[in-house]
């Protein structure tokens, strides 16, 4: 047999080709569409977990220093608290017992001494280089001279304070002719002890 005339137009044939190419380019450019969504769609599956799992390592983290700034919080009201009781503790050991000053002056007042007011200035340095004194000062009142000698002369040998004097004294009429001595005395002591 031998070969045939073709009687399709040469036009035709080559539009035909042409047509064919076109649908495998067609097929080759969804193929790599799909193939390009595919890709994608993996890609943003792992990237959605690996953001999924950034997050949750983010939380994790700022859940952690939640938990240690609450504990720094803690620490430092707690650390306040040891400051502001060292501080009292230091400002107490740095006094005198002042209870022994009070109980001596309720143990040689006898009932017949009032004290009305009683005042402690700071310690300021002797002239001659002893311990700091400080200075004590008292108000009050009693019925007779006599009661506050006695007073004077007991807080004199108590061996507590270095020096007291009588500041002043003020005799104060009261009902049916009685008289109220009211007085104020300047005494010191040393930081360390009396005498």
């Amino acid at each position: 047999m031998g070969s045939y005339p073709d009687l399709f137009p040469k036009g035709l044939r080559a539009a035909r080709s042409r047509r064919r190419r076109i649908r495998q380019w067609g097929a080759v450019l969804v193929l790599e569409v799909l193939m390009l969504a595919a890709a994608s769609i993996i890609l943003r599956a792992d990237r959605v977990d690996s953001v999924g799992e950034v997050r949750a390592t983010i939380k994790s983290t700022v859940a952690q220093i939640d938990v240690v700034n609450g504990a720094i919080g803690q620490s430092r009201a707690r650390l306040q608290e040891v400051e502001r009781q060292m501080a009292v503790v230091n400002e107490v050991s740095r006094h005198p017992d002042w209870s022994i000053v009070l109980a001596l002056l309720g143990r040689e007042a006898e009932g017949t001494i009032v004290v009305e007011n009683c005042q402690l200035f700071p310690a300021s340095q002797t002239t001659a280089g002893g311990p700091a004194e400080f200075r004590f000062t008292l108000q009050g009142t009693c019925n007779a001279q006599r009661d506050l000698t006695k007073f004077v002369q007991s807080l004199q040998s108590s061996g507590v304070f270095s020096r007291v004097v009588v500041a002043e004294t003020t005799r104060i009429p009261g009902e049916r002719g009685s008289e109220t001595l009211h007085f104020s005395i300047d005494s010191a002591f040393a930081e360390g002890g009396g005498r």
